[in-house]
């Protein structure tokens, strides 16, 4: 039985044997103007009731099966309301506007938004808006479905929000030792975190410690040094470090860099599997995972799914699935399973058919991302005493988390039944938001206090956010992988493999490698792996983030 509304599609999912036969179905509706079947098993409900599709085969062995498709009636939005009747923001910037639906496992795309004026504040799906110039609007927000439900909220638009006074200030070091000759990075704390700090920096050194506004440094001579910040907001508070510069040499250990890569994503992703598989896992793998290559929504919830079962995580699609099969088929143990996240519009009926020639396979599948991410942490098991929550209409963050080998719950913008649900069963679990509240809103952050001990972790950008997600999970790391920022492909299949060396995945590029460098230098890190190819993070970038010279050799890892 099937049960689906009006005004919606679906496919029929069958089985045969033997699974290497060529299969021709023709396929029968009892009421084709009430419920449309194709020759490929896909439907389309148009009105509501029960349908009996048949299903019959065509190449002589005259074999039938059938199914029952229940439509129940169209669903309609009850209720919408905007959360906010006022939200100030800066000019120049964006924002999300937080608004609830109930029934809230609708599509939020029957949802419509419009600004009273888009020349100075333009508004899109989801409420995600940008503004332009200042002033006050009011957007509206409006159901389409018929149920001819809206509410609106005045956004007013400032040249610059009011600011708050620093109410404390820490240098979280008191003395730092760095060769001469080396760029270097202060590390400190203030409240309240969401205001924006400006420091005035000093140093006993002159040019020979010069320190910059962001608390990076160079040190250029060899001495003992005193630098002092000093908060510029009126608020008076101030902090100094002991920087001691010693020879260059003292420290003598050059980088090890590595590159794993292929000529395309899912190449690299085969790339980073062979390295799973031949170090970590003898050669042979219990699990793999298989996600698609075209999507990072379902690969990134499979990230705990991997990190529990020990599997590398593979990228999909009907042209690379017998390569993707021969791949597995090498590497699989005996009686070995082969995941596969999401359901047919993800990875193909086709794809499935093929990978299960080389071993058994179960797929985790939900109505959308969300539920597909919720049935993966079912799999996967809660033996774990935190969550992570991200948004699931980016994958900067939650690509960043996927090292952690935690649970990554998908949110959007608010918490749909079964996820409250979910997080009711594990209550009293850490749960940590990640990134601002454009990603995750302040909204949701509110309502997951009902369920445990919340925080967010959220730097200034997505390279910003990727560090502190590092300096949070990651003590002592020996490795730092690294992959393109602004771009989730190569990334992908890096998660499952930085957990399995202890390492964090850092976002990067050319023009946030500071935000990087710093962190990488601050933790004297000297090993570092990039994913993916020069294409997106250079050689010389690469260097440049672990301080190596140019005569540093980055080794190759190349799957051809």
């Amino acid at each position: 039985v099937i049960e689906i509304e009006a005004e919606s599609g679906g496919d029929i999912h069958y089985t045969y044997t033997p699974d290497d036969a060529t299969i021709s179905i023709e396929w029968t509706s009892s009421d084709p103007d009430g419920l449309y079947v194709w020759p490929a098993g896909n439907f389309w409900a148009y009105t509501p009731g029960e349908y009996i599709v048949t299903g019959h085969t065509r190449e002589g062995s005259d074999l039938t099966d059938t199914v029952k498709i229940i439509v129940t009636p169209k669903r309609y939005i009850t209720k919408l309301d905007i959360l906010e009747d006022e939200i100030m923001i800066e000019v120049n910037t964006s924002g999300n506007i937080p608004y609830e639906y109930t029934p809230s496992d609708l599509d939020p795309y029957i949802i419509s938004w419009t600004s009273n004026n888009p020349d100075g504040l333009e508004v899109w799906t989801n409420g995600y808006f940008e503004a332009y110039a200042v002033g006050e609007y009011t957007v509206t927000a409006q159901t389409t479905d018929g149920s001819d439900l809206h509410d609106t909220v005045k956004i007013i638009v400032v040249e610059n929000l009011p600011v708050s006074k620093i109410t404390s200030f820490n240098i979280l070091e008191d003395e730092l030792t760095i060769e001469a000759g080396n760029y270097g990075y202060i590390d400190y704390e203030y409240t309240p975190v969401e205001e924006v700090i400006t420091l005035e920096w000093t140093s006993s050194g002159g040019d020979k410690l010069v320190v910059w506004e962001d608390g990076s440094f160079y040190a250029s001579k060899v001495g003992d040094y005193t630098v002092t910040a000093h908060t510029t907001d009126g608020s008076d508070l101030s902090d100094t470090i002991k920087i001691h510069v010693v020879e260059r040499g003292t420290f003598p250990y050059d980088p090890s860099l590595y590159r794993i890569f292929g000529s395309n994503r899912y190449k690299t992703g085969f790339a980073i599997a062979e390295q799973v598989v031949s170090f970590w896992l003898d050669n042979k793998c219990d699990y793999f995972v298989v996600a698609c290559g075209n999507n990072f929504a379902d690969a990134l919830a499979g990230s705990y799914l991997a990190a529990v079962k020990m599997a590398p995580i593979l990228l999909i699609n009907d042209d690379k699935a017998q390569e993707v099969a021969d791949f597995i088929k090498e590497r699989i143990s005996k009686n070995g399973t082969i995941y596969i996240l999401g359901g047919p519009v993800a990875v193909s009926s086709k794809a499935e058919s093929i990978l299960k020639k080389v071993g058994k396979v179960k797929r985790l599948q939900g109505s959308n991302r969300y539920a597909t991410n919720l049935e993966i942490i079912k799999e996967a098991g809660m033996d774990v005493d935190t969550i992570l929550v991200a948004t699931g209409t980016n994958y900067a963050d939650s690509l960043s988390a996927s090292a952690t080998g935690l649970p990554i719950l998908l949110v959007k913008n608010s918490l749909d039944d079964t996820q409250k649900e979910f997080l009711n069963k594990y209550k009293g679990k850490k749960i940590y938001v990640i990134g601002g509240e454009n990603a995750v809103s302040k909204a949701i952050e509110t309502e997951l206090k009902k369920y445990g001990e919340v925080k967010r972790i959220a730097g200034t950008n997505r390279v910003d956010t990727s560090v502190k997600i590092a300096e949070t999970f990651f003590r002592e790391p020996v490795f730092d992988v690294v992959a393109y920022s602004h771009d989730f492909a190569d990334g992908l299949c890096g998660g499952p493999f930085a957990y399995m060396i202890g390492a964090p995945l850092l976002l990067t590029r050319e023009e946030n490698k500071d935000i990087t460098r710093k962190y990488i230098e601050k933790q004297y890190h000297i090993n570092g792996v990039c994913l993916g190819g020069t294409a997106r993070i250079t050689d010389k970038v690469l260097r440049k983030l672990f301080s190596a010279s140019s005569s540093i050799e980055i080794n190759k890892l190349e799957w051809k």
